[in-house]
């Protein structure tokens, strides 16, 4: 193991290579590349940056394990720049990776990650995790998000207000309704039971309802039609 400090570990492009055939997208590898003097001053840690480094520091990237049998362990944050999704990278994120995401990336092309438009943008979630993930019931903040912008975070997939076009308003059930009901009732009736056909007669011709004709040998045969639209069958066949 190198005794190296893991914040004095350099990274060389031999850590990059290898992570890339590992499997990270470049996404990842654009926010570790960045050390703290390239980033806003605000900023105090990268940590998909040492992340990487106690990979090398615990001899992961040395190449004595090949890039497609490493795993990393890193959380949710480090696993969704992994993945290359950048909107859930900054969902996730702290403080200072949030920071960090909209000075590499810019807050539009975090946006081009969003599942679907009713995600909350960058702009509505915030750059304060503890503006966004505040509960509901605690007081308004100078800067804070409003309740509109809570519901989108809380429940993304949820329909909200300005969303489109209302559901339409559901008919008034009233003497319309009983009419129809009836209605159908009086159509049930209007025919006899008594006068509807029979069902079809066990050995009768499949054609029964047309020809009225049983098929030769009765039930006890396997005959499924009559001579009569047996021949009609053949003489369709035929063209004639």
């Amino acid at each position: 193991m190198n005794d190296t400090p893991i914040a004095e570990i350099e990274l060389t492009d031999d850590h990059f290579d290898f992570l890339f055939n590992a499997g990270a997208s470049p996404k990842l590898i654009e926010v570790v590349t960045k050390t703290l003097d390239e980033l806003p001053s605000t900023v105090n840690r990268n940590s998909a940056r040492s992340e990487v480094q106690k990979y090398v520091k615990w001899g992961n990237l040395d190449g004595s394990v090949p890039p497609e049998e490493f795993s990393h362990i890193g959380g949710h944050f480090f696993t969704a720049l992994w993945n290359g999704d950048l909107y859930e990278a900054f969902c996730r994120a702290d403080l200072n990776n949030r920071k960090i995401l909209l000075d590499v990336f810019g807050e539009r092309r975090i946006n081009t990650d969003r599942p679907d438009h009713r995600h909350p943008t960058v702009g509505q979630l915030g750059v304060w995790p503890d503006e966004v993930r505040r509960p509901l019931q605690r007081p308004r903040v100078a800067g804070g998000l409003g309740l509109l912008e809570e519901h989108a975070l809380r429940h993304p997939t949820r329909r909200r207000w300005g969303d489109g076009p209302a559901r339409p308003a559901e008919p008034r059930r009233g003497l319309q309704t009983r009419r129809v009901r009836l209605m159908a009732s009086e159509q049930s009736t209007l025919c006899d039971p008594e006068e509807t056909r029979p069902s079809r007669p066990e050995g009768a011709c499949l054609l029964w309802d047309e020809c009225g004709n049983m098929t030769p040998g009765g039930a006890e045969s396997n005959n499924q039609m009559c001579d009569e639209c047996l021949d009609a069958a053949r003489a369709r066949g035929r063209g004639i």
